[in-house]
């Protein structure tokens, strides 16, 4: 008998004819499921790199924050300014400076920083210590400390200055904004700062020299004053500065001088005529 025949006749014996339908079919067997289609990895963010310097866009922007500071504009109005900028914008090194520089304009002068304050500026200097904004941030935390560290943050300025990517007209209306605020020693290591990077900016050396003199410090605002009218004595102004700052070191003979030359270049205040005046 044909083989199919002899294969359904056995399966009948065996199986009672159970299985035999199955055995004799002709279909296909069933195709597999069909494999999920792949869901896409997503794609990492890029890595934001901390160090670079600001885009044009950027500097503009915190140029404006940092000059309407300076002019008296409120301190919580630059840091709405800085929130709104793109998240990875506020990772930039220069950024994040600026964010301590506010916090510690709040801070009380000679209070040590928080811990917060303090981590983030040495993770920032950590991250980048060839650049300027973490360096000026360090100078700017050593404020804050005790007396004897003057001379460390005027250093850490210094050393700033010198680094990549130190803005020196941003870094002189932070210097005014902090004096704005009455905050003189943060105004006086900003300038000195300036001053190490362009040592011929006699605006930069007026305001450490006022700065000094407000935090007090009349030594080294006479040494600002002094280096300014030896570059350019028609400046009645600063001769009166200068007068201050020998009366606070009290230098009388010294100050009385200095009121009659910024009266000579044409300063008219009662207080430097009267001083001018005096009988020694």
């Amino acid at each position: 008998m044909p083989t199919v025949v002899w294969v359904g006749a056995l399966l009948t014996l065996v199986a009672g004819g159970a299985i035999a339908a199955a055995v004799l079919s002709t279909a296909e067997p069933p195709s597999p499921p069909a494999a999920a289609p792949a869901v896409p990895t997503p794609k990492a963010a890029p890595a934001v790199d901390r160090c670079a310097a600001v885009a044009a866009e950027e500097q503009g922007t915190l140029t404006k924050i940092v000059r309407a500071a300076a002019k008296g504009a409120p301190l919580a109005t630059a840091r709405a300014a800085i929130s709104g900028l793109a998240p990875e914008r506020q990772q930039r090194a220069e950024v994040v400076a600026l964010s301590v520089f506010l916090t510690l304009l709040d801070a009380k002068p000679g209070a040590a920083p928080s811990p917060a304050v303090a981590g983030q500026v040495e993770a920032l200097v950590e991250a980048c210590p060839r650049t300027a904004a973490p360096k000026l941030a360090e100078a700017w935390l050593l404020t804050l400390q005790p007396e004897g560290q003057a001379g460390a943050s005027k250093a850490a300025a210094a050393t700033a200055a010198g680094l990549p990517g130190f803005r020196a007209d941003l870094s002189l209306n932070l210097a005014l904004m902090a004096f704005q605020a009455k905050r003189f020693d943060l105004a006086a290591v900003t300038a000195h700062a300036v001053v190490a990077h362009r040592p011929d900016d006699l605006d930069a050396r007026y305001v450490a020299g006022q700065a000094a003199l407000f935090s007090g410090d009349p030594k080294a605002a006479v040494a600002a004053f002094r280096a300014i009218v030896h570059k350019d004595p028609e400046r009645g102004p600063v001769w009166w500065a200068l007068s201050e700052a020998r009366s606070a070191l009290g230098d009388g003979a010294g100050a009385q001088q200095a009121a009659c030359t910024a009266k000579e270049h044409g300063v008219a205040s009662p207080e430097a005529a009267a001083r001018c005046a005096e009988r020694r």
